[in-house]
């Protein structure tokens, strides 16, 4: 029973952990598109 609760914590975390890449990505990604947007103006 420990094992598969440990084995659930280890997903939750690695879903955080996706989730937190993503965000960042995203994030990185508008903040290109704003950099070319006002280089364009």
């Amino acid at each position: 029973q420990v094992q598969e609760d440990l084995e659930d914590t280890t997903n939750d975390v690695n879903k955080n952990i996706e989730k937190r890449h993503l965000y960042s990505d995203l994030f990185g990604l508008g903040y290109k598109i704003a950099q070319i947007a006002t280089e364009k103006q």
